[in-house]
């Protein structure tokens, strides 16, 4: 099994993908701080909204608090679908697979596109 995988990847520079000799530290601080930061927006815009709505009334900050799960959620699928894919063409790619790889980006258009319009038709509900 090991010659079939040997047979299919590439031969590659050393320098040209860092994931597998870069610093685990630096690597984790790269790819974890947008991630982080997205979450931390995310976190800001709830509470400003909170903020703002709360000086229209009462009843429409607890609208807000009914709707924000919601979003929460929604956020939560369109990570969990990023995951994922992040995870399976990792994989592809480590194993240097890449008809794996060109099968899996198009296979998940169907769910992303779904999400989106989901979030799409959420958002501009009255």
């Amino acid at each position: 099994m090991e010659e079939k995988l040997l047979e299919n990847r590439p031969v590659e520079n050393p320098m040209e993908n860092p994931m597998g000799t870069a610093n685990i530290s630096g690597l984790v601080l790269k790819t974890g701080l947008p991630l982080m930061i997205s979450l931390l927006i995310n976190s800001l815009y709830n509470f400003v909204d909170s903020v703002f709505v709360a000086r229209i009334s009462e009843d429409a900050l607890t609208a807000l608090s009914l709707a924000a799960p919601v979003q929460i959620i929604m956020s939560a699928m369109g990570l969990g679908i990023a995951v994922g894919l992040n995870a399976v063409i990792s994989r592809a790619l480590g194993e240097g697979n890449r008809k794996r790889v060109n099968e899996t980006v198009p296979a998940l258009r169907w769910p992303a596109q779904g999400y989106g319009t989901q979030t799409i038709s959420q958002w501009r509900m009255p």
